[in-house]
């Protein structure tokens, strides 16, 4: 009969986390579809899920957990997100804009503050967010 094959398999490399691992992730997006698709990809590098928010009223309803980094829609079903990036920004909280909207829906003081188009990778949001 035929040889067993000794040949070297290659091992699977664990799941890249890009540093979210254990971090406190608030996820404010509206598009059911999107934030399901990074919900269940944050989970799976293993970061700990605020929300999903679809508001800014769900937002600031459940504003008291501590947060390590956001991603934010600028615009949750027709109200604009800047009062939840402004309380982040004064808490030193990193976050990223994820948003269909081009740079001039978005004022001046957050021209530093990342705008990733969407859809966007979870792998990029947590490279943006955690280097």
């Amino acid at each position: 009969m035929g040889e067993l094959s000794t040949a070297v398999r290659p091992r699977r490399s664990p799941p890249a986390t890009g540093g979210v691992a254990g971090k406190r992730i608030l996820l404010a997006e509206d598009d059911y579809f999107i934030v399901s698709d990074m919900a269940r990809a944050f989970q799976r590098m293993g970061a700990k899920l605020i929300g999903p928010f679809a508001t800014v009223a769900g937002v600031h309803e459940d504003s008291e957990r501590p947060i390590d980094g956001a991603v934010l829609d600028i615009n949750l079903r027709g109200e604009l997100a800047l009062d939840i990036a402004d309380r982040l920004a004064s808490d030193g909280v990193p976050f990223l804009f994820a948003t269909a909207y081009d740079d001039s829906i978005i004022p001046d003081r957050f021209e530093a503050i990342v705008r990733c188009e969407k859809p966007v990778s979870p792998a990029k949001v947590a490279r943006a967010l955690f280097g």
